[in-house]
């Protein structure tokens, strides 16, 4: 409570118990009553090294998010569509050095593009070629052959010419419930010099659900 009183060489009026810096801070909108005062909350301040800290954390995460999306669109690409055709001169059997894959698999699935049929990619590692064998000219091809007994007849679809690089194709629409056999033939100026063991794969049944082509 402030009291009033009058002084003794005049009569104007003083303030007992503040002075008048503190009178007029008590008189400003901005400031706070006793009670809030005590109920404000204080901010917490940051460090000088933590937030350097977080400074560095998000430059590095600005860096590095352009990589990372890189890698993975890369890993999200899709393997080629391989186009197939009766070869022009079919490989005589016994022709060329027999070998194995170092690794070859078929893995059937659904197209996501063409309904009610199906597709298998193909995925497969050429062991190493001796000393002599590789070169410009020296190329790969697929070859699918329905029929038991299709690359001893000719009877068989072959792909062009791939690099030796490629490991990995799709083959597109086979006959759904048919069991297929595949191999890699290996050639250097059309000359078969690696022909390797054959692979098999059942092409995949993929039902349209009850859903009408268009």
């Amino acid at each position: 409570m402030v009291m009033r009183v009058r002084s003794r060489r005049g009569s104007d009026p003083v303030t007992r118990g503040r002075s008048p810096s503190r009178q007029a801070w008590a008189d400003s909108p901005d400031a706070l009553s006793p009670a809030a005062a005590r109920v404000a909350p204080r901010r917490p301040s940051l460090s000088p090294l933590l937030a350097a800290g977080i400074v560095a954390l998000a430059t590095l995460a600005t860096a590095v998010a352009p990589q990372r999306l890189d890698a993975q669109s890369a890993s999200s690409q899709s393997p080629p569509v391989v186009s197939l055709q009766s070869p022009g001169a079919p490989l005589a059997a016994g022709a060329g050095p027999g070998g194995s894959l170092l690794f070859a698999e078929a893995r059937g699935r659904c197209s996501e593009r063409v309904l009610r049929a199906g597709e298998v990619v193909l995925h497969w590692e050429l062991p190493p070629l001796e000393a002599g064998q590789g070169g410009g000219l020296t190329v790969q091809r697929l070859q699918l052959t329905r029929f038991r007994d299709g690359f001893e007849t000719g009877n068989y679809e072959e792909s062009g010419d791939l690099p030796l690089d490629l490991g990995e194709l799709v083959v597109s629409a086979p006959e759904p419930g048919v069991l297929y056999r595949w191999r890699i033939v290996v050639l250097k100026s059309a000359l078969p010099i690696l022909v390797a063991s054959t692979e098999r794969f059942e092409a995949p049944v993929c039902p349209g659900d009850g859903v009408d082509a268009p």
